[in-house]
């Protein structure tokens, strides 16, 4: 089984907000270990299987519009990538890009 290896980044001025997503939301569905925590931004990393969890961070980003959503992975099959996402005038934003590591002889 290939494993999707991920960093989220998290920041919002509702402290009350990032706070209720973090502890009932982001630690409930994803074991993540929270390497940065404040009042208005977190950073975690964790695991999932295959792919990154695009449509759990849209989820996201529907129940917490207040929110700004920075997501990075990179996969067992050298498959990396990035994904932002924010809500601006009630519609949600989202940039997104994804690319293949070439072989290490390749680079050369």
């Amino acid at each position: 089984m290939s494993n999707c290896y991920n960093t989220i980044t998290i920041i919002s001025q509702n402290v009350d907000e990032l706070s209720h997503l973090v502890d009932n939301q982001i630690l409930e569905y994803f074991p993540v270990n929270l390497s940065y925590r404040s009042n208005a931004k977190i950073v975690g990393e964790f695991s999932s299987h295959w792919t990154p969890p695009i449509n759990w961070l849209r989820d996201l980003l529907t129940e917490h519009p207040s929110c700004w959503i920075k997501f990075a992975w990179i996969t067992d099959t050298c498959v990396e990538g990035v994904w932002i996402g924010c809500v601006v005038n009630s519609e949600i934003v989202i940039q997104h890009m994804e690319w293949q590591i070439p072989p290490e002889n390749d680079l050369a």
